[in-house]
């Protein structure tokens, strides 16, 4: 008779509990006669220790829990898949922490193993019986609960392992945000002494030098001399215009005096001026007061943005959001160019040695943050940076 969709599945999990079952050491006995209730009963004490298997790799992919949450739900999934699991306890012992079962205490019938964490013996697990219970292959244990046991441990260590590497990544990242912020820190109060000294400095002498070449310019009699000092007053007040645009470009007062959105639309008005680009700035969710330090880096990085489109999209139009999320915030750019190819411009960039999208990006994940970038030739392109605050 042909098998039934269902009668595969079936057919399928009892190969595949057959199979686990011989990787335990232990053949089942054909079903039937005098052996029946002894196969069935090997094959449950075989079916708890595979539930205590797949709970245990359930429990260990579990990012959301820290190291001690995780050893304290492991101890209490062990007991149930030992042969007696009503008098069974268990416990974990890793660097003088402790992690047992309520029902847990010292006895004489006791299997034990070492805990093994890179390579050093880092603590061991510990599974009791409290009550004594007939002789089998290891005291009143089964040979199979101790090759149980050890795949445990094995997997404690592989877990505490884990968790720790996770405990370091996370600590470096913390280190690294916190050095990515003091450079920023420092690199925005050299901005701003360098802007400052240019405006108390060249700015203020240039200006002054304009006055007195108009006072010039009036004791001059010959229309030539007049021409010429025209023309070179002309060029102080070119220069002055384009001292005072580096100023802002180095460090805008409107940032360190009203916040990110008001220098944000300084440069958008900037920008349509410099580029003869449309730019549309919008604002969404309720505002947060960022470190001085973090809003240089956006709206340097926004800067640098929108630049590329004014250079490089043959775009006529951009529109910048600022949104703000929960503990986070997301500006983005976005225009209707001409697009690219992220993966041939990735790679452009790199030959070229042309880092600009690479250093903002770099920039972002010192910070904890990213650069999320989405183009296609012909598309235009939206670029976000994320930050979380």
């Amino acid at each position: 008779m042909p098998l039934t969709p269902g009668d595969d599945l079936v057919g399928g999990r009892r190969r595949r509990l057959a199979r686990q079952i011989n990787k335990l050491g232990v053949a089942a006995r054909p079903a039937g006669g005098a052996g029946a209730s002894s196969s069935e009963r090997i094959l449950a004490e075989r079916v708890k220790e595979l539930n205590c298997l797949y709970s245990l790799s359930r429990l260990f992919d579990r990012r959301d829990l820290d190291l001690p949450q995780l050893l304290s739900r492991t101890v209490e999934l062990i007991p149930p898949a030992w042969q007696y699991p009503e008098i069974s306890a268990a416990r974990i012992l890793v660097d003088e922490h402790e992690y047992k079962t309520a029902s847990f205490r010292e006895s004489p019938w006791l299997q034990t193993t070492p805990i093994i964490v890179d390579g050093s013996h880092a603590g061991k697990l510990e599974l009791v019986y409290l009550r004594e219970r007939p002789e089998a292959d290891e005291g009143p244990f089964l040979h199979e609960e101790r090759s149980l046991l050890n795949v445990i441990s094995q997997r404690i260590g592989e877990v505490i392992e884990r968790k720790r590497a996770e405990e370091h990544l996370a600590t470096y990242r913390q280190q690294l945000r916190s050095l990515a912020l003091e450079l920023s820190r420092l690199e925005d109060q050299s901005r701003r002494r360098i802007s400052s000294e240019l405006h108390d400095g060249i700015a203020q002498q240039l200006v002054l030098v304009q006055i007195r070449l108009g006072m010039l310019l009036g004791d001059l009699t010959t229309t030539d001399s007049r021409t010429r000092v025209e023309e070179i007053r002309d060029l102080v007040a070119q220069t002055i215009r384009q001292t005072r645009t580096l100023i802002f470009e180095l460090s805008p007062p409107v940032l360190y005096d009203h916040g990110l959105e008001e220098a944000l639309d300084w440069l958008v008005q900037q920008t349509r001026v410099r580029f003869h680009l449309d730019v549309q700035l919008e604002t969404e969710g309720s505002r947060i007061d960022l470190p001085p330090e973090l809003r240089a880096v956006l709206f340097r990085s926004c800067a640098e943005l929108l630049a590329n489109v004014g250079r490089h999209a043959l775009a006529d139009r951009a529109w910048m959001l600022v949104r703000y999320e929960e503990g986070r915030v997301r500006l983005t750019v976005r225009d209707s160019g001409i697009g690219f190819d992220l993966s041939e411009a990735w790679t452009r960039a790199a030959q070229n040695g042309s880092f600009g999208l690479f250093s903002i990006r770099e920039r972002m994940r010192e910070l904890g943050g990213d650069l999320i970038i989405d183009s296609q030739p012909g598309r235009g392109t939206r670029a976000s940076l994320v930050l979380s605050v």
